[in-house]
């Protein structure tokens, strides 16, 4: 696990290390345009931020024993963070974000969760998503108050999940159609999401795209302060 570990590391880091070198080339030129310079500088933050990612998902995934820190969090504002972070340079790709809280007042859609890691996991399914859409796709974050739970629907116009990988996709080192990253990410996220007391489920048609859908209770399963996320090897069994 720890070579197979490595090795993925290695490689998926090459992929952002190049293009931040590249468009750190390319801010060298002579006579190089404002909007050149901003293009190629929005790049560098990009790769920086998954550079980043991809190093919390290792440490989280190796931690393994990190506790769940539970307050009451209102998810329309916290998804609403997430997208004004990551709409405008998805746009710039010609990809759509959007988020859609449908009828729900806040008050629906005020849950126990940790916060950071609930976004951490958001943010892993949202990356997902952009790798799997090219220009002109679209990738929606919906919220539905139900009963005694709230559902969080992250949904893709992308490529879709192939068949052969559909029992095994929150395992381990299984990805597909990445550029780069750790094969950590839907481990991760399932392990969060458990964690909370949770579901977590997809909808996927090839061509069409993808639909990950998330449950959680509306009241938590753990004590206020802490939970324990579980080993790590945990997760392997």
């Amino acid at each position: 696990m720890v070579g197979e570990l490595t090795t993925s590391l290695i490689h998926d880091l090459k992929n952002p290390l190049l293009v931040v070198q590249l468009a750190a080339d390319l801010l060298r030129k002579p006579n190089l345009g404002l909007s050149d310079h901003e293009k190629y500088c929005t790049v560098i933050e990009q790769q920086i931020r998954r550079i980043t990612g991809m190093s919390q998902e290792i440490m989280e995934f190796v931690r393994g024993d990190s506790n769940l820190s539970v307050q009451e969090t209102n998810l329309r504002e916290l998804i609403l963070d997430l997208i004004g972070t990551y709409a405008e340079p998805f746009a710039n790709d010609g990809i759509t974000l959007s988020l859609d809280i449908g009828n729900s007042k806040d008050d629906d859609l005020i849950v126990p969760v940790d916060a950071d890691k609930l976004a951490r996991a958001l943010l892993n399914l949202v990356n997902n998503a952009r790798d799997a859409v090219t220009a002109g796709g679209k990738i929606s974050v919906s919220i539905k108050s139900l009963n005694d739970q709230v559902k969080i629907a992250v949904s893709d116009t992308g490529a879709g999940i192939p068949d052969e990988i559909k029992e095994t996709i929150f395992e381990p080192f299984v990805t597909h159609g990445k550029s780069c990253g750790t094969g950590l990410g839907l481990a991760i996220v399932k392990r969060i999401i458990d964690a909370h007391g949770g579901g977590i489920s997809f909808e996927s048609t090839l061509s069409v795209g993808t639909t990950f859908n998330i449950t959680l209770p509306r009241r938590s399963p753990v004590q206020p302060a802490t939970a324990d996320l579980g080993k790590s090897h945990a997760m392997m069994a």
